[in-house]
């Protein structure tokens, strides 16, 4: 009975995910690590890899905690609801020491409440919910002046699952770069190569091993309108994204977003994956040490699963 509704579990969570895999999954906050992190990356439709410039980089590429160049300590918090019973946070803290790097510490939790059990007859029991949480170590920094404009950084994953009285832990690797080819033109490409050696070790008599797909994010950013602040900032951006997955899947992102004052911004962008597409937009109040980011998902798949995202940011010097 145990098996079946195990079972009956990790098909509910793909298909709350959109995210099947034919022979592997990419596990860990199944829904926030498939599409991402941080109120002002979705609003752009997940086009962040080359931008990567406030405290979500540690997902979109750790290369980005070496852009840390006006503030030394940075705080972010997340709240995202897909419907009233799935839930996810995000909480990160990232300092720079000098000369030596920016170093990053995050947790994203995902849960599901209130899910219906069921026995080998399909007959009703008890509900139960469901938690992951994965942590996240990153490290980024210039490349040591060897290439001008060069960002590099990577990320240590430690995830942790639970459902019913069944657990798994699990580690994975992500690695990142961020370069400037042309100093004088205010552009980003970007790079980020994540779920490497991925595998999630269940604690059960079967001792299941589940293995994570291999997942490339390739990325480019434009900046336009540079500002005249004392603060500096671009008033216009636009990105463009492709990631490859493993087994040839390919999913793209386009995003922009235009800063009406430093302190008013607003975002749109679209992405379209593996039986998936999705509208966002989003708006953003920036103050010199906080930022209030929102953002909406438009789901135009079947599941119909549109999200609300929050998220507050804090910078120090």
């Amino acid at each position: 009975m145990k098996r079946i509704v195990i079972t009956i579990v990790l098909v509910y969570l793909a298909l709350y995910s959109g995210f099947v895999a034919a022979e592997g999954n990419n596990f860990g906050s199944t829904v926030t690590l498939s599409r991402g992190i941080g109120a002002r990356a979705i609003g752009m439709g997940g086009g962040f890899v080359a931008l990567a410039d406030d405290i979500t980089t540690v997902y979109w590429n750790p290369a980005g905690l070496g852009q840390m160049q006006l503030y030394l300590y940075y705080l972010g918090l997340q709240y995202a609801m897909v419907v009233p019973d799935i839930h996810s946070y995000y909480g990160s803290y990232a300092f720079k020491i000098p000369n030596a790097g920016s170093f990053a510490f995050s947790w994203i939790n995902y849960s599901i409440l209130d899910i219906e059990g069921r026995d080998e007859m399909g007959e009703m029991t008890q509900s139960f919910n469901s938690m992951e949480n994965t942590f996240i170590i990153s490290y980024g920094r210039n490349s040591f002046d060897l290439v001008k404009g060069l960002y590099l950084g990577g990320n240590i994953k430690i995830f942790h699952q639970s459902i019913l009285e069944h657990k798994a832990i699990g580690f994975g690797f992500d690695v990142g770069a961020i370069w400037q080819p042309v100093l004088y033109w205010d552009h980003t490409l970007g790079i980020n190569i994540q779920n490497i050696a991925q595998q999630l070790y269940w604690q059960t008599d079967s001792q299941h091993v589940d293995k994570g797909l291999i997942n490339v994010k390739l990325g480019t950013a434009l900046k336009f309108l540079p500002s005249k602040d004392v603060i500096f900032f671009n008033h216009l951006i636009t990105t463009l994204d492709f990631d490859f997955s493993e087994y040839y899947r390919l999913g793209g992102h386009v995003g922009a977003e235009y800063w009406y004052t430093k302190s008013l911004g607003f975002r749109s962008g679209f992405s379209s994956g593996f039986n998936s597409r999705e509208l966002s937009m989003g708006a953003s109040y920036r103050v010199e040490i906080y930022e209030i980011d929102y953002a909406f998902i438009y789901d135009f798949s079947e599941l119909g699963f549109h999200q609300h995202r929050f998220s507050i940011f804090m910078r120090f010097r």
